[in-house]
């Protein structure tokens, strides 16, 4: 975990505490299962839930390697009034593809706008994680390497400290 309001999971350790389907880890990634020589077309893998600052805003990202052929699909659900929303997908991801990132349109459920799950009329206090692992070519194998998710809470509080008085030089095009 990298802060309070952060969870990262990254490396063997935190990727073993997963549920895994089809899928196992190598090299400190999720990569999919291999049979007689051969990788699996897909698999599934789970993250436990975790606990979130209450929020009615989470960003998800993930890193991963897709060699042609392979594609990852990140899907998250939240508990809000003690009851679990449905998975939500943010789309398969892989170089080699046209980006298919997913925008839903304003609900009075949890949905999702790019990378953003957005908890319209309750608070998120848990989240939980699955990532697909797919494969048309049964000699390659995609690799996550890491998941995270950042909660914004709904309702900021006032830090008090000294302004920082910095120029920051950026790029004309960043993000």
């Amino acid at each position: 975990m990298a802060s309070e309001k952060t969870i990262l999971i990254q490396g063997t350790e935190d990727l073993a505490r997963g549920e895994m389907d089809n899928v196992t880890l190598d090299g400190g990634a999720v990569v999919l299962e291999q049979a007689e020589g051969r990788y699996v077309l897909f698999g599934c893998y789970t993250t436990p839930a975790f606990s979130v600052p209450v929020s009615g805003e989470l960003l998800v990202s993930w890193n991963a390697d897709t060699p042609e052929g392979t594609v990852v699909e990140i899907q998250a659900r939240v508990l809000a009034h003690d009851e679990w929303s449905g998975w939500l997908g943010f789309g398969k991801w892989s170089p080699y593809l046209q980006r298919q990132g997913v925008w839903q349109e304003p609900a009075s459920r949890p949905y999702v706008q790019g990378g953003r799950l957005i908890v319209p009329t309750q608070n998120a206090i848990s989240v939980q994680l699955r990532a697909y692992l797919y494969t048309n070519d049964e000699g390659r194998t995609p690799a996550l390497r890491l998941l995270a998710v950042s909660a914004r809470p709904r309702v900021w509080q006032k830090q008090e400290g000294k302004p920082l008085n910095r120029e920051i030089r950026m790029p004309s095009y960043s993000q």
